[in-house]
């Protein structure tokens, strides 16, 4: 690593982010608690990790999705290897969480070392668009709730940092054929997506002009080759085949019927975009009006507007085919936000060396020291916040004063209400390996306490328990051995 980036000024600034990114991401992550979908992924993950399903037959439930093809299965089996060497606790989705954000930030970093290589000053300045990404509102939502896009969005931004690479190296294949390889995992992950680096190339064409058509195709040709290849090799086994044809059936062709339509209006992820974009747009404009008197030296802007044209395309790329569908959803924008972050970074960067250089001398010691009691205060901060919960809490309470009443791989009864709430159906299921059916005779009944109908108070009983929102009913032996 170029020495540069151990300055003084620069180190100081590295802790600052890393302040920022662990106070956006740790006190969240660390309390029990998450958005029903990373619930649900966790969930596969774990059953995978103790042989429930397999890489392409995932198992949710019992009752719901007992074979599941909605989403591609790499995240899943990528998260059951943490499970298989780290346990059973919640705090093992977190884990891989965080390591996602990391490794994404490290993506970032090298994708910028790359851009300002031959510019020993501003390529000390890869902290600032890591700061940039993390501080988007949907961005670190995203990273502490386990969802696809943080595992896709490392392969993705992998293969761009890759194809990147290859403009400034003489033998190109190798690199692109890398790329290739990390834009198949990120279509593992989940679908189509994860293809939008498959257009690079074509953007470097057009926005710098340095390549000529033809290299422009073959290269783009060397890169899909990869997936491909994988493809056609995958579609040749009949196991594999099917679990395709299963995920085109459930996925694509409910979402173009707009059967999974979350949204009605096309545009919405345009809209979604600038408001989530508005803390960088705030600090780039408070910088650039900080420094609206003096003048950037040289043909800094000149030499760098087309790489602050390709990245923007580049994020456009990875967020404007989503609106195809009126599946648009708010997390779906995390792996445009690399880019996007990339470029607003590269325009404010001059800004910002005028500021270190008028300003750290006199004040870096005060700026560090800064940094460090904020640092400091974010992980006391964090560490009272374990074993505390976010979100759910009755729901959570309820489940715990259950969990010795039932055994791992129960079907419970419920009624309609309950069971068409999926939010139970996650929690039980990653924290009990608990189905739940809806109006049948099991050994188990979960009810409202509020519920006016109750189960047969001569085939079962209530099961004691210090719970707020439910009521768990047991059978009677007499009645069980019925079954």
């Amino acid at each position: 690593m170029n020495k540069s980036y151990f300055n003084p000024v620069n180190s100081s600034f590295w802790l600052f982010t890393l302040a920022i990114f662990c106070a956006l991401i740790l006190p969240q992550l660390v309390q029990d608690g998450m958005f029903v979908d990373g619930i649900f992924y966790a969930a596969i993950s774990h059953n995978l990790a103790h042989h429930l399903g397999t890489f392409w037959n995932p198992h949710y439930s019992e009752t719901l999705y007992p074979s599941l093809h909605e989403q591609p299965p790499l995240m899943f089996w990528m998260q059951a290897q943490f499970f298989r060497l780290l346990g059973d606790s919640i705090y093992v989705e977190r884990i891989y969480s965080l390591l996602t954000a990391i490794m994404n930030a490290v993506g970032i970093s090298l994708i910028w070392k790359e851009i300002f290589k031959d510019n020993s000053k501003l390529i000390q300045q890869g902290w600032l668009p890591i700061l940039l990404w993390i501080i988007v509102p949907i961005c670190f939502w995203t990273y502490v709730n386990n969802m696809e896009e943080c595992t896709m969005s490392i392969f993705d931004v992998f293969a761009v940092y890759f194809i990147f690479k290859s403009f400034n190296q003489s033998n190109k294949i190798p690199f692109l054929l890398i790329a290739g390889g990390f834009i198949f995992l990120a279509s593992l992950t989940k679908g189509p997506q994860g293809l939008f680096p498959l257009c690079v190339v074509a953007l470097r064409y057009f926005t710098h002009k340095n390549i000529s058509l033809k290299l422009g195709c073959i290269y783009s040709l060397v890169i899909l080759s990869v997936p491909t290849i994988i493809y056609l090799y995958f579609f040749s086994n009949p196991v594999i085949r099917e679990s395709f044809h299963q995920y085109f059936q459930r996925r694509f062709v409910l979402t173009f019927n707009n059967q999974n339509q979350t949204t009605d209006f096309r545009f919405y992820l345009i809209f979604r975009l600038l408001g989530e974009m508005i803390p960088v747009l705030l600090f780039t404009s408070i910088v650039i009006i900080f420094n609206r008197k003096k003048k950037i030296i040289g043909n800094y802007f000149q030499e760098n507007k087309k790489n602050i044209i390709f990245f923007m395309l580049i994020g456009l790329s990875a967020s404007l085919p989503l609106m195809i569908t009126k599946e648009q959803r708010g997390f779906y924008l995390v792996t445009s936000l690399p880019y996007f972050s990339l470029a607003f970074a590269i325009i404010i960067s001059p800004y910002i060396s005028l500021l270190i250089n008028q300003f750290m001398p006199k004040l870096i010691r005060i700026f560090k020291i800064i940094s460090i009691i904020l640092f400091a205060g974010v992980m006391t901060f964090t560490f009272m916040q374990f074993g505390k919960t976010k979100r759910d809490e009755v729901l959570l309470h309820d489940i715990y004063e259950m969990q010795n009443n039932l055994t791992r791989n129960t079907i419970v009864s419920t009624n309609h209400a309950i069971f068409y709430d999926w939010f139970v159906h996650a929690y039980f299921q990653r924290l009990l390996n608990v189905s739940l059916d809806e109006d049948s005779l099991r050994t188990y009944v979960l009810i409202y306490k509020t519920d006016s109908v109750k189960p047969n108070t001569k085939g079962y009983f209530k099961v004691s328990l210090p719970t707020i929102r439910y009521d768990l009913y047991q059978m009677r032996k007499n009645e069980s051995s019925h079954l």
